[in-house]
Formats: C-alpha cells, sequence, structure tokens
C-alpha cells in the first residue's frame, strides 16, 4: 500500500513536469512555426534573392529549409512529450486504480481480523462449561470441608478420617 502510494505521488509529479516540458515546447514550436511561414511567404525576400541571381536564391532556400526542419524537430519534440504525458496519466490511472482495490483489501482483511476476534472471545471468551463445572464444585467442596472443620472443631474433634468423596476430584470421578 505504501509502495503504491508512493507510485502514485512519483506519477503526478513527472506529470507536472512533463506538461510544465508541454508548455515551454509549445512555445518554441509556435515560434518556430512563426518563422517558417514568416520565411516561406515573404515576398519581399523571394524578390530580394532574385535580384542577387543564383546565390541569393540558394541562400533563401536554405533558410527556408532551415527553418521548416527547425518548425519540424521542435513540432516533433511537442508530440513526443505529448505522448509522454498520455503515458503518464494512464500509469497514474492504473495506479489509482491499484490503490482503490488496495484499499478495498485491506477494508475487507481488517473486517476479517475483527470477526476472528469476535468469533475466538465468543469461543474462548468467559467461562468453558466444563471447567465451571469443576470450579464450581471445587468451591462447593472446599466450602463443605471449611464448615465441616469448624464443626469438628467447636466438638474438640482433632482429626476425622479420610473419606474417597473428600476430594472434589474423587467425587466427580464417582458422577
Amino acid at each position: 500500500m505504501e509502495q503504491n502510494a508512493s507510485d502514485v505521488s512519483d506519477l503526478k509529479a513527472q506529470i507536472a513536469l512533463v506538461d510544465n516540458r508541454i508548455t515551454k515546447l509549445h512555445a518554441s514550436t509556435e515560434k518556430e512555426r512563426k518563422e517558417h511561414i514568416k520565411i516561406r511567404d515573404s515576398v519581399l525576400k523571394r524578390y530580394a534573392s532574385k535580384l542577387q541571381g543564383n546565390k541569393g536564391q540558394e541562400k533563401l532556400s536554405a533558410k527556408q529549409d532551415k527553418e521548416e526542419r527547425e518548425f519540424l524537430e521542435a513540432w516533433q519534440e511537442e508530440k513526443s512529450a505529448q505522448e509522454r504525458r498520455e503515458e503518464l496519466g494512464r500509469a497514474l490511472e492504473q495506479a489509482e486504480k491499484e490503490r482503490r482495490s488496495l484499499q478495498a483489501t485491506v477494508t475487507t482483511h481488517k473486517e476479517a481480523l475483527r470477526d476472528l476476534d469476535q468469533l475466538y472471545q465468543s469461543i474462548f471468551g468467559g467461562p468453558t462449561p466444563e471447567v465451571l463445572a469443576r470450579t464450581t464444585s471445587n468451591k462447593l467442596w472446599s466450602g463443605t470441608d471449611s464448615t465441616i472443620s469448624n464443626a469438628s472443631s467447636k466438638q474438640g474433634v482433632t482429626s476425622r478420617p479420610q473419606q474417597p468423596w473428600s476430594t472434589p476430584d474423587n467425587a466427580l470421578a464417582k458422577l
């Protein structure tokens, strides 16, 4: 879950950088496009190059080619940045979808743990019926023994013979 959160924040940071780059590239592309159109459509430059002869026309043609090449390079770079932005957007969508899925799994897991704790509590919490019966019989016998001891000491009896049922374990075994 932490890795996914880190991935999402990294993707958002990368998208922000690419968006800034696209903005700068778009401005550069527009500048190159305007220069290309200005030279391509300039009647005055074309006329001046004709007056200069072949050398002037070659120079103008080279300048036009250069401006067109710069424009196409800038446009291609902008297009690549936009494609990268789309890839990052898809990756971010996938990471957020995965985050939602992980969150649902974590919620289900926590609910299952809570249900398991409740089940354990209902099974093992509180007295166990067998132990409860034994504990109750022990209390009964110890109370009876202390009553008999008190009565015997008041009567002057110092010891009494051991009875087979005098311990709770023996009495329960007979039941």
